[in-house]
């Protein structure tokens, strides 16, 4: 921007792009939280399909009811532990879904101010002309009166 041109409300401007950076930063801490989650998920996930593998060599071979019973209760511990996990992921994402709302919402709000800077650079960029077309009028009025 030239100089002579200032924005009335280049403070607000400022603490919108402020605020749609923090927002930037929370959508990005919340992708990766989801992230984590759905990683442990997906690793619960393997662990079940391993203990389920287990289960079906155990049941089909001769090994003793206390290993076959321990087999059982992993596997119900793993599947309530996928089942909560899936909770936790969904809340991850609800809550990632939050923060793409929140940054989507600051970035209008910052858009709107940038609008009203572009709009009122134009007019001032209008006046400066309006203010030479006049400076060189009178030069020109001064030199031909001199004449």
């Amino acid at each position: 921007m030239p100089k002579g041109f200032e924005f009335r409300f280049e403070n607000l401007l400022s603490f919108k792009v402020k605020k749609e950076d923090e927002a930037k930063m929370q959508l990005s801490e919340a992708v990766q939280a989801m992230e984590k989650e759905k990683n442990k998920l997906d690793n619960l996930e393997n662990q079940y399909e391993h203990a389920l593998q287990r289960w079906n060599d155990s049941t089909k071979q001769q090994f003793r009811v206390s290993e076959i019973q321990l087999t059982s209760n992993h596997i119900q511990w793993l599947a309530d532990i996928i089942e909560s996990q899936q909770n936790i992921l969904q809340n991850a994402e609800e809550n990632m879904e939050k923060c793409r709302l929140i940054l989507v919402e600051a970035k209008k709000e910052t858009r709107k101010f940038e609008k009203i800077k572009e709009k009122d650079f134009e007019v001032f960029q209008q006046n400066e002309q309006k203010m030479e077309i006049a400076s060189i009028d009178q030069f020109v009025s001064h030199r031909n009166a001199q004449r």
